[in-house]
């Protein structure tokens, strides 16, 4: 399937961000590519609302749509049916049965605490949504669909990249990671004691380097649909 984009104008100010949007380039809006152009509107979208009254085609193609409402958009039982999402997920990643292909050396390194792993999970359930509409889903299954797998396999890589960055884990150099292949990723344990995380990288490289982490995500990946359908009988 084709890739989709959703671009967030996130400025401080609601005006400001208005205007940003608003004068984005309409082959934006006019790309296929593009799913939505989300505007940050901190008290009320009526304006957003106004100017796509309808479902306009032109020039913003009823792409253009407001966001981050408190008074509209926020709920507190969402943080519950997070955890619920988290928690689920967790589950699924302890139970993945890979056999790694290296041997780390034995340090001391147990990993991340167990509140981190919480949040890790949580993070990744709240971006259900977002890789289901990447792959533009209609409720089938499709977890021996080779291209879907793949492709919101990227999308996890990609999320989790951004949450190690976060986290202040740093990629490794070319040269450690070099040395790396070329050692069967024997310092691996070694260099994330030391805050440097061997899978932060592209997915092409991240075949290259360390196969077994592509595994997971593929893994995780073909639950999605079985999570969706959990979490909508939970929400019935």
């Amino acid at each position: 399937p084709q890739a989709k984009v959703t671009i967030a104008v996130c400025l401080p100010e609601s005006n400001r961000s208005h205007a940003a949007a608003i004068f984005l380039h309409k082959e934006i809006y006019e790309s296929s590519s593009v799913k939505q152009v989300l505007v940050y509107n901190r008290y009320e979208k009526s304006i957003m609302d106004a100017i796509t009254e309808g479902g306009v085609e032109y020039p913003y193609c009823g792409k253009l749509r407001g966001f981050g409402n408190a008074s509209e958009f926020f709920t507190d039982d969402y943080f519950e049916f997070s955890k619920i999402l988290g928690g689920k997920i967790d589950d699924i990643f302890n139970n993945i049965n890979i056999k790694s292909s290296y041997n780390p050396k034995k340090v001391a390194y147990k990993g991340k605490s167990s509140v981190a792993n919480q949040w890790s999970s949580q993070y990744n359930g709240n971006m259900l949504w977002t890789k289901l509409r990447c792959i533009e889903y209609d409720g089938s299954p499709f977890e021996d669909n080779d291209e879907i797998v793949s492709t919101l396999a990227d999308v996890e890589h990609n999320r989790w990249n951004v949450e190690e960055l976060l986290m202040n884990y740093r990629p490794l150099t070319r040269k450690e990671q070099q040395k790396e292949i070329e050692s069967n990723n024997v310092n691996k344990n070694i260099l994330k004691s030391q805050m440097a995380h061997l899978d932060i990288c592209s997915n092409a490289r991240l075949v290259q380097i360390d196969k077994d982490a592509r595994k997971y995500d593929e893994e995780l990946s073909k639950c999605l649909h079985r999570l969706y359908t959990e979490i909508c009988n939970i929400n019935d």
